[in-house]
């Protein structure tokens, strides 16, 4: 997985001052998703979450393979590899990408948008 370690388990304390109720964490334990739904789509949702190394609020997006054929799995692997390597200020940043072994979605950190931004 291209997520990278993080030193020492999430504290609450981390968290800022967030009411928001946490629904799940990244293996490393540096993201955690919020139960909090930001946005959904055909393909995907996206929830609000936290990046513990950065300190910032980002978009946790999930993205379930289950009923995908194995050409549009792969499709998606592509895509993610491509927006991670992208640096333009128009395009959003993709900080990390797995898959939930026990879910077998897809989840991508991205930052976090709200209209008006950049």
């Amino acid at each position: 997985p291209d997520v990278k370690d993080s030193s020492g388990g999430l504290e609450f304390s981390d968290l800022g001052n967030h009411n928001n109720e946490i629904a799940e964490e990244s293996e490393d334990k540096r993201f955690v998703r919020y139960k909090e739904e930001i946005g959904r789509g055909a393909y995907k949702t996206v929830y609000k979450g936290y990046d513990a190394d950065e300190g910032v609020e980002v978009a946790w997006n999930k993205l379930p393979t289950q009923k995908m054929q194995e050409k549009d799995r792969d499709r998606v692997r592509e895509e993610i590899t491509i927006l991670k390597k992208m640096d333009h200020p128009n395009i959003i940043r993709c900080t990390s990408a797995w898959v939930d072994r026990k879910t077998n979605n897809v989840n991508f950190i991205t930052e976090l948008m709200t209209s008006g931004e950049r």
